[in-house]
């Protein structure tokens, strides 16, 4: 995601005042796009970033650095480090942020990285399903693979974790500032501009960098491993479900990443649909994720559709929304039904567009109360001649929580 801020606002304002923040940055949960917003909130002459891990000198100089204006300190360091810091330059105001994401996203970049740009063989030599069924052994470093972002709170950057690990990424989170929500990153841009009074955040473009489509292609031709990786990630998995309760509950300093007085949050179904069991009933390439929507291709006869179950973690929803939207090449009216329901209540919607329409649509789910399944089905007007074009969209998809 390619995104840039304009500088509407004086850095020195009175709530901002001489604040310093320290970005831990966990290794592929969206920090690049992070540092590039924040470059253009504190201007990149205040900011002092450190892209190699285990490279700490980025910290060097840390008071003249200060003097001379430094805003943001920004390196792959562990979280206690950053805490170090921040007890040990207790005459600052100093705050600490962070980035998370979904950990089964956050896998598939993570391997993809390793394997493309790392300079080892290992990454190269031995494929996707090894990686999982190996624990570390046969020279694949275990603790470049999982739990990454258990690591980086816990401390613990090598060998295999353990539950008192994760217990000690929960207790070093209490000093954490502010964190933002790697899929949700715009917004959580937005609320950290606000929250710090920092120059506003706004975006001008939405555009996914080619190595997020290689990843989303990548990811949509493994999505059977998902079970594997949820099971060797399940730390990250903890942590990630652990931040978003804080965030939907709206505890202090997590971003409920809503600026009305009544507090309305959300979460994507795509990353949810990610992150809980499911079957996808479809031929191959008739799927797909791109970002926060779902694709799905009709067959020329009979329908496509996926299955998802506990999909909302139990948190009571509100509201579904979404945008469905049939691409203008398709030759043929598509039927959409979404069908959402928790073992006793349940509520449908059917859909028919013509190839070029949107439709924007609200299910009220006030009597579902529960964990939801979901199905989501697709199917031709009139059965057979589909055409490659024949993409069905669920846009912007998205559990409404108030």
């Amino acid at each position: 995601m390619n995104v840039h801020c304009r500088k509407s606002r004086a850095i020195g304002s009175k709530k901002m005042g001489n604040k310093i923040f320290l970005l831990c940055h966990v290794p592929k949960t969206a920090g690049t796009s992070l540092i590039d917003a924040l470059k253009n909130m504190f201007e990149a002459d205040n900011c002092h970033i450190q892209t190699s891990p285990g490279d700490i000198s980025f910290i060097d100089k840390f008071e003249e650095k200060v003097s001379n204006g430094a805003r943001l300190f920004s390196g792959h360091a562990a979280l206690p480090f950053f805490i170090n810091v921040k007890n040990t330059y207790k005459d600052q105001d100093i705050s600490i942020i962070t980035s998370v994401r979904n950990p089964i996203d956050h896998f598939f970049s993570l391997f993809l990285h390793n394997k493309h740009f790392m300079n080892n063989n290992t990454w190269q030599d031995i494929g996707l399903r090894k990686i999982l069924r190996n624990n570390g052994e046969n020279n694949i470093p275990h603790e470049q693979t999982f739990n990454m972002m258990t690591r980086y709170f816990s401390g613990k950057l090598s060998g295999k974790l353990d539950s008192t690990a994760y217990k000690q990424a929960i207790i070093n989170m209490k000093h954490l500032d502010f964190v933002f929500i790697s899929e949700e990153l715009e917004r959580s841009l937005h609320l950290f501009s606000v929250m710090y009074d920092v120059a506003r955040y706004e975006p001008t473009s939405n555009i996914l960098n080619s190595n997020s489509h290689r990843r989303e292609k990548f990811q949509n031709n493994n999505v059977d491993l998902v079970p594997e990786i949820s099971a060797n990630t399940v730390f990250d998995y903890h942590l990630y479900s652990y931040m978003q309760k804080l965030r939907i509950s709206g505890a202090r300093k997590f971003p409920t990443l809503s600026l009305s007085a009544r507090k309305v949050d959300f979460s994507y179904v795509a990353e949810a649909i990610r992150r809980s069991k499911h079957d996808i009933f479809a031929e191959k390439n008739y799927f797909s994720f791109e970002n926060n929507d779902l694709l799905l291709h009709p067959p020329k006869i009979g329908k496509t559709f996926i299955k998802t179950y506990d999909i909302n973690n139990s948190e009571v929803v509100e509201k579904a929304t979404c945008t469905l939207s049939l691409s203008e090449k398709a030759h043929n009216s598509v039927v959409f039904e979404i069908v959402i329901e928790n073992g006793k209540n349940l509520k449908s919607i059917v859909e028919i567009l013509n190839p070029g329409e949107n439709k924007n649509i609200t299910i009220r789910l006030d009597d579902l109360q529960g964990n939801l399944n979901m199905i989501l089905e697709t199917k031709l007007k009139s059965q057979g001649g589909a055409n490659s074009y024949c993409w069905a969209y669920f846009k912007d998809f998205k559990f409404i929580f108030s």
